[in-house]
């Protein structure tokens, strides 16, 4: 087989987000978020002459942007960029826009450290779990702010660093019993991933074919970067918690009770204020001055 998409898709499918009904919620949350800050920003556009510009930093393989067109093409002039430094995700996008005729989208393979766009070119930025993979993530903030036009905005998010005050509590509860949870995950790993499986995995992140081929090497707290946006010229418009209360895991998949509360939980606290604090992951609304 000499697919490398198809060989990357089906190799993620025998690992445990696959399996996750738990995990899965942080994506859905994650993409309600940002959803949901899109259309606010729509709104306030509506009067806008000509098309809006939208532009998807670590775009993968072009997820988001079909989602949103699907959703919001009908009622706006909506043109789409999506960038990505992953050949095989920027093919797999390219491929999915001719296959169904998709128009006023278009899909690049690109450096984040170097946009290669004009300045203020977009009215709207997203950026979403990519900034914690950047090694110098004041560049690429820089970049953001050079290409997004005056009054436009950033909708950001990136993980919260040290977890939600909940994952914290039971950090600590775990630890007092001797890694009950992990020792359950390391079990429960195994069977659902196929050790046939696990010794044909050739894709990894390190390769750089999947995405920027680092880690999570700049999560920061929330503090810090409220410091970063606001020293390269963002106004932080609001700043919310998504991605839910936990991190999916094993047990959670396990103890469908306790995930169940979790979700409870998740859904009353995005009303109150500081509901970052209780989140896993960070939304920021960036505001251009």
């Amino acid at each position: 087989m000499d697919n490398q998409y198809l060989i990357r898709k089906l190799e993620e499918s025998s690992g445990y987000h696959a399996h996750s009904f738990s995990n899965r919620y942080m994506n859905w949350k994650r993409f309600y978020s940002i959803s949901k800050s899109f259309r606010q920003e729509l709104r306030k556009l509506k009067g806008v002459k000509g098309p809006i510009k939208v532009l998807d930093i670590g775009c993968g393989d072009g997820w988001m942007i079909y989602r949103l067109k699907t959703r919001f093409d009908k009622e706006h002039e909506l043109n789409f960029s999506g960038v990505d430094i992953s050949e095989l995700d920027i093919d797999f996008a390219n491929k999915r826009k001719d296959y169904f005729s998709y128009d006023r989208c278009e899909f690049k393979i690109m450096d984040l450290n170097s946009l290669s766009f004009n300045a203020e070119e977009f009215d709207i930025v997203i950026s979403s779990e990519v900034v914690e993979h950047a090694q110098c993530p004041e560049i690429l903030i820089k970049n953001l702010f050079r290409v997004l036009k005056k009054h436009g905005l950033v909708i950001l998010t990136t993980p919260h660093q040290g977890g939600s005050i909940l994952a914290r509590l039971l950090g600590f509860i775990n630890g007092l019993s001797f890694d009950l949870i992990k020792k359950y995950e390391k079990k429960y790993e195994k069977n659902i991933i196929n050790d046939r499986e696990k010794s044909l995995l050739r894709f990894s992140s390190e390769e750089g074919k999947i995405g920027s081929g680092l880690g999570h090497v700049s999560v920061k707290s929330p503090k810090q970067w409220k410091s970063l946006f606001r020293d390269n010229g963002f106004m932080i418009q609001s700043l919310q918690g998504t991605g839910g209360t936990l991190f999916g895991c094993p047990y959670f998949d396990k103890h469908r009770i306790l995930f169940s509360l979790s979700v409870i939980l998740d859904v009353l606290i995005e009303h109150f204020p500081f509901s970052y604090l209780w989140s896993e992951n960070l939304i920021f609304e960036l505001r251009k001055k």
